[in-house]
């Protein structure tokens, strides 16, 4: 049985030119214009420009981005668990 990892989440951006954020369990998807990862506090996207993963460690759950972030979203699927795919295909 593998043992869940208990995350702090916060979130610090730099003039929307960078991205620090802890507490992220896995990355869902990820291209230059939008990036999603499912953190402690649900599903987070990120849109903008010129997106690039900077860093990313399973281990302790940093994670860090470098482009322009023009939105950040969250859909809280704590409650209902499982991916984007999972919760399309019920």
């Amino acid at each position: 049985m593998q043992e869940e990892k208990n995350f702090t989440h916060s979130v610090i951006m730099e003039k929307r030119k960078k991205m620090v954020v802890t507490g992220v369990k896995e990355v869902e998807s990820f291209d230059e214009n939008i990036i999603i990862c499912i953190t402690e506090m649900g599903e987070m996207t990120v849109k903008g420009n010129g997106l690039h993963i900077s860093g990313f460690n399973k281990e302790t759950g940093d994670f860090s981005l470098d482009g322009t972030v023009c939105a950040v979203a969250y859909t809280d699927d704590r409650k209902t668990g499982g991916s984007v795919f999972s919760r399309i295909f019920k």
